[in-house]
C-alpha cells in the first residue's frame, strides 16, 4: 500500500470511529487511551499571540483581547470558575466570544453561570455560531439575544461597533455565522466608513474570508474547527470542516492573503465529548503598533 493510500485509509478509519463514537476501540490502549484523552479534554490552556499591526494606534499599545470560542455548554466538562478565572486573570481590555455557546433552549439556563463572571474594560462582544442557531424558533432566538445583552454582551449580527479607548478608536465587525449561511459581509461593513481606523473582524467560521479579501481587515478572529478536536500523527485532524482547514489552516495564527487570521481551538466539544492532541484554550491577544 502506498504511503498516500495508507494515510487515506487511516483517515477514513478514524472518521468512521469518530462518527460512530468508537474511540474506546480506535485509541491505542482502548479504554485507557480514552481515559487519557478525557483528561486532555479538561486541560484548559492559555495560548498567547503578540501581534504588531500597521494602523494600530500608539495610544493602544499592549491592548489585550481575550478570545473564547465554542464552549458548547451542552457537553462542557470544565467549570465556569476555571474559564472565567483564566480570562479575567488577563485583565483584558476586550472580550470576544466567537460562537457556539449553546445548542438548544435547554442550555439557556447555563448561560448566566458561565458568562456573568467574565470581565473586560472596554466591552464584551459576541457573534453567533451554527449551534447557536440550532433548534431555535425566531422567538426563542430573540430571547437568547436578549439574555446575552442582559449580561452586557454586544451581540453583532452582521453589524459593527466602534470601540473607544485611551483616546483612540477602532472597529469591531461581527459577521454572522457562515456555516449556516447567515453571513453577510457587505451588511456587516455597511456602517463602517472608508477610513484608516483599525478593523477587527469576528466570525464563528473562516468560511466568509473570500468576501474579506477586498476590504481593509487588520485582524480576523474565528473558531468553529476546535483545532480538529482530534489530531493524529502524520494525518492531523481526520475531520476538517472549513475551506481553510482543508488547506491545512485549522488552528492558531496564519497570514492568509494579507489578512492576520487567528483560529481559536475552542473550549468545549461536539459530536463526541473528547479531545485528542488538541487541548481547549483561552486566547490572549496583545496588539501593538508596528
Amino acid at each position: 500500500m502506498r504511503s498516500t493510500d495508507r494515510r487515506e485509509f487511516f483517515k477514513k478509519t478514524w472518521q468512521f470511529a469518530l462518527s460512530h463514537k468508537l474511540l474506546g476501540f480506535a485509541l491505542p490502549g482502548g479504554a485507557a487511551g480514552a481515559a487519557l484523552a478525557d483528561l486532555e479534554t479538561r486541560d484548559l490552556k492559555l495560548r498567547e499571540l503578540h501581534l504588531s499591526l500597521e494602523d494600530w494606534p500608539l495610544a493602544l499599545n499592549s491592548y489585550k483581547i481575550s478570545q473564547l470560542s465554542d464552549l458548547h455548554l451542552e457537553s462542557l466538562q470544565l467549570k465556569a470558575e476555571k474559564i472565567a478565572g483564566m480570562s479575567n486573570s488577563l485583565d483584558p481590555d476586550l472580550l470576544v466570544i466567537t460562537g457556539d455557546l449553546i445548542s438548544s433552549r435547554g442550555d439557556m439556563n447555563k448561560v448566566v453561570q458561565f458568562l456573568s463572571p467574565l470581565k473586560a474594560k472596554d466591552g464584551k462582544y459576541f457573534v453567533m455560531g451554527n449551534n447557536d442557531y440550532a433548534h431555535f424558533s425566531h422567538t426563542l432566538f430573540k430571547r437568547y439575544v436578549r439574555l446575552l445583552e442582559s449580561l452586557d454582551f454586544h451581540v453583532l449580527i452582521n453589524a459593527a461597533a466602534k470601540v473607544k479607548s485611551r483616546g483612540a478608536e477602532f472597529w469591531i465587525v461581527g459577521v454572522d455565522d457562515p456555516a449556516t449561511a447567515h453571513d453577510d459581509v457587505d451588511l456587516s461593513f455597511s456602517k463602517v466608513p472608508e477610513d484608516n481606523l483599525p478593523r477587527i473582524v469576528l466570525a464563528h467560521s473562516t468560511d466568509c474570508i473570500d468576501d474579506l479579501y477586498s476590504r481593509k481587515v487588520d485582524l480576523f478572529l474565528a473558531g468553529h474547527t476546535h483545532g480538529g478536536q482530534v489530531q493524529l500523527p502524520f494525518i492531523g485532524p481526520p475531520i476538517r470542516n472549513t475551506l481553510l482547514a482543508e488547506e491545512g489552516i485549522y488552528e492558531g495564527y496564519h497570514k492568509v492573503n494579507g489578512i492576520n487570521v487567528y483560529i481559536n481551538r475552542g473550549i468545549g466539544t461536539s459530536g463526541i465529548p473528547i479531545r485528542i492532541g488538541v487541548k481547549p484554550e483561552v486566547t490572549s491577544i496583545t496588539l501593538t503598533s508596528k
